[in-house]
């Protein structure tokens, strides 16, 4: 809505609050910006969330797509607010143009005292998000956490989980092995599947096997 006025300080023509600044142009700029902002959103709010979960903030992560309902809703209360708030201090503006050319809405507040309430509201909206995230993010946690929630899918989640890295250890074990021939002692997820830099330490995979000479230098020529 501001493009306009900028516009006219650059170019010099025109008063600067002109027909966006009316309730006819609120009302089109807000549904323009209904039907723009979910296309503009989308990467914003996909960056967002990627950097909160690198940092492990995942409380203050947000849906990928917002709704419909909240976009309008935003969006209209945003450019209806715009026109009534620049009308209290605005002597140009002309918000309900061109039914009639006057402004009702001058004066009724200080020019200071519209600055303020604006900042207080911003701190009060920051607020009252981050309170609704925090309290949203602690009742899906101890809804986890009661002992009838059911278990069977998160039980599912946690086995795939386990089973995951204890798989790949397996397949590394065998694929990184060269010694043809010699007893392997069974995977877990506890023993590392990488070769070890020399025979005979601690977490040697065949050191409960190498008994005698003759054995170690069989594994050993593999």
């Amino acid at each position: 809505m501001d493009i306009e006025p900028g516009v006219r300080m650059l170019t010099g023509k025109g008063d600067l609050h002109g027909w966006t600044h009316t309730l006819a142009g609120a009302l089109a700029i807000g549904a323009i910006a209904t039907l723009v902002t979910p296309l503009l959103i989308r990467p914003i709010v996909k960056r967002w969330n990627s950097e909160l979960a690198h940092y492990r903030v995942h409380w203050l992560m947000v849906p990928a797509a917002p709704r419909k309902w909240a976009v309008a809703a935003g969006a209209f209360f945003g450019t209806l607010s715009h026109i009534v708030l620049d009308g209290i201090i605005h002597r140009d503006m002309l918000p309900i143009a061109p039914v009639r050319d006057l402004n009702p809405l001058m004066s009724l507040l200080g020019h200071d005292t519209v600055y303020l309430l604006c900042a207080a509201a911003a701190v009060a909206g920051t607020g009252a998000w981050l309170l609704r995230k925090w309290t949203t993010s602690r009742a899906t946690t101890q809804e986890v956490n009661r002992p009838d929630f059911p278990r069977d899918g998160l039980h599912n989640s946690l086995r795939s989980v386990i089973a995951r890295p204890r798989a790949v250890y397996c397949v590394a074990f065998f694929a990184n092995s060269w010694a043809i021939g010699c007893k392997k002692t069974p995977c877990s997820p506890s023993r590392s599947a990488l070769s070890p830099p020399r025979e005979g330490y601690a977490g040697h995979p065949w050191t409960s096997f190498v008994g005698d000479g003759k054995r170690r230098e069989k594994c050993s020529k593999g």
